[in-house]
């Protein structure tokens, strides 16, 4: 059985969207429906794989955000640098 943040991963995840809109074809509101969720083909790995990719994933979503910051504190210094007679 996969983990629901891992589901919401996948769903999320290019591969995921595509599957759901094949499915949906004709449609001008995507719905989930049940023969929707069961036509898409899912990779369920071991419980313990599935964990460790969300954490990895939200590993980097933390590490985006720190460097966005550091990127602007680096901005601001040479802002500040270059403002100096």
């Amino acid at each position: 059985m996969i983990n629901n943040p891992c589901l919401a991963l996948y769903m999320s995840s290019l591969v995921g969207k595509m599957q759901v809109e094949q499915a949906n074809t004709g449609a001008v509101q995507t719905n989930l429906t049940i023969p929707v969720i069961e036509s898409l083909q899912i990779i369920c790995p071991p419980p313990k794989i599935q964990n460790k990719f969300v954490q990895k994933v939200h590993q980097s979503y933390t590490l985006k955000d720190e460097s966005k910051d550091l990127l602007e504190t680096v901005k601001h210094v040479v802002e500040l640098a270059i403002e100096q007679p």
